[in-house]
């Protein structure tokens, strides 16, 4: 299962490496951090997601002092991000940072860079087979729970919020165009309902605003939206503001500017949860157990 974070994992993912090559230097492969230099392979950058994290991982490696090389998009090519990744190993970088294209295809690859002694902190995507040094993800879940529990504290009327296990109404969703967004259809029972929309990402706001005027027309009382990432580009603000989307709630795994974002939009941090989850990493404790077992599938 994947899932995305874009500002948290840039830093998490240079803080890893950083971690890494601090742990080998007992056996002589660590260089100061001003000489460091860190190789970034991804699988592709083309899209407002990878975009936004590219900007953060070259803020992050300023921020920390060290030399970043890349990064390279292998365009979805696993065997070419082999040769890039091999090519990077070569040519002296300290540590990697990889956003996988295939989890089980990045195994010889990984294999290579252990042979190196370079460690790999691998981004987004769990290889099924080789060591990495750390895997940075977030948990849609976890703060999808945080939204309930938000939403649950500021929606006005009687009863509960309740986060099910099931889907209660599904949107047919088409895309018309880049960025835009067309809801066909309401599967499901929303008539005199409050609903409530989860998403992964907002970007633009286009799926949301669509999504919110399907389900008053099929009845619902009131829309309210959450996502675990808020991207808001051009005039996305704009848009959500003038939608009839009662509330919308993200986390701050993106910096949202506290001056243009409407009040119609609400923040929730992250911050604890990452700072629990790398102290985590490096007492050698479970991850798992700080989402109460809620992020095993099986």
């Amino acid at each position: 299962m994947k899932t995305r974070l874009i500002g948290g994992i840039a830093v998490i993912a240079l803080a890893g490496v950083l971690a890494a090559t601090a742990l080998a230097a007992g056996s002589g492969h660590a260089k100061k951090t001003a000489s460091l230099k860190i190789g970034i392979s991804l699988a592709g950058y083309s899209t407002d997601f990878w975009s936004s994290y590219v900007a953060f991982e070259k803020a992050a490696g300023t921020k920390y002092g060290v030399s970043l090389v890349g990064p390279i998009s292998s365009n979805g090519d696993a065997g070419k991000q082999a040769t890039q990744i091999r090519t990077l190993i070569d040519e002296g970088v300290n540590a990697l940072i990889v956003n996988p294209v295939d989890s089980a295809a990045i195994a010889p690859t990984l294999d290579y860079a252990a042979s190196k002694h370079v460690p790999v902190v691998s981004v987004d995507v769990a290889p099924t087979k080789g060591k990495v040094y750390m895997i940075v993800r977030a948990d849609n879940l976890l703060y999808g729970q945080a939204a309930c529990n938000y939403i649950g504290s500021h929606a006005k009327g009687s009863g509960h919020v309740a986060m099910l296990e099931g889907d209660l109404a599904i949107l047919n969703k088409t895309r018309p165009g880049h960025d835009e967004a067309s809801v066909t259809e309401v599967i499901g029972q929303v008539e005199g309902k409050v609903a409530i929309m989860s998403d992964d990402i907002v970007v633009t706001g286009g799926t949301l605003i669509a999504g919110a005027e399907a389900l008053l027309e099929a009845g619902a009382t009131e829309v309210y939206a959450c996502a675990t990432h808020g991207l808001f580009p051009g005039n996305a603000f704009e848009k959500l503001s003038a939608s009839k989307i009662k509330q919308i709630t993200v986390t701050n795994t993106v910096p949202i500017d506290p001056v243009n974002r409407p009040a119609k939009i609400d923040v929730l941090p992250v911050s604890s949860l990452l700072a629990e989850t790398i102290l985590n990493v490096f007492a050698d404790d479970s991850v798992s157990a700080i989402f109460a077992g809620e992020n095993q599938l099986f």
